[in-house]
């Protein structure tokens, strides 16, 4: 988060001095109309592009906010590890195990077959995907998630029932 403040002071630090270039240009006012010297110097074009510049880096900091930070607790649990490992074992599963989890890092959670179900009674969610790759997760906060179990559609049932064990809210 540090880096993206920093990127963002530093843009918009930037862009402010690109425009007090542009505004200490040689402006005239002629009656009601703002006009300029017919004559363009180098200084007006290295001020256009250092407030490009700076509109970039300020863009590119606000971009990376739309990416989630994902963690994963699955390691936690052993008997969780055990069924990942083992719905993992189809490719199809999966390779659509990763583009749910490349969705979910992109913040879509329409990702695979719409809307997400929620396991009850807990703060569990999933995705689920045509290939039967099932993705669980907990939202912690805005754009951030941590990945609680992944299960194929065979072993879905077990990996719900070791949730509800370990996220059942009191």
């Amino acid at each position: 988060m540090r880096k993206k403040r920093l990127m963002r002071i530093v843009g918009i630090s930037i862009f402010a001095f690109g425009i007090l270039n542009f505004i200490n240009y040689d402006l005239s006012m002629t009656g009601a109309v703002l006009g300029t010297s017919t004559k363009v110097s180098a200084r007006f074009f290295i001020s256009l592009a250092i407030s490009i510049l700076g509109l970039a880096i300020f863009s590119t900091a606000n971009l990376q906010n739309r990416i989630a930070e994902i963690h994963s607790s699955i390691k936690e649990h052993p008997p969780l590890l055990r069924l990942t490992q083992q719905a993992v074992k189809n490719q199809d599963v999966e390779r659509e195990m990763n583009h749910l989890i490349k969705e979910l890092t992109l913040g879509n959670l329409q990702a695979g077959l719409g809307t997400p179900k929620h396991i009850e009674g807990t703060g569990v969610h999933y995705l689920r995907g045509r290939n039967g790759a099932r993705l669980f997760y907990i939202q912690n906060g805005i754009n951030e998630y941590t990945i609680v179990g992944k299960a194929s559609k065979a072993n879905e049932p077990q990996v719900i029932d070791k949730l509800k064990e370990l996220y059942r809210r009191h």
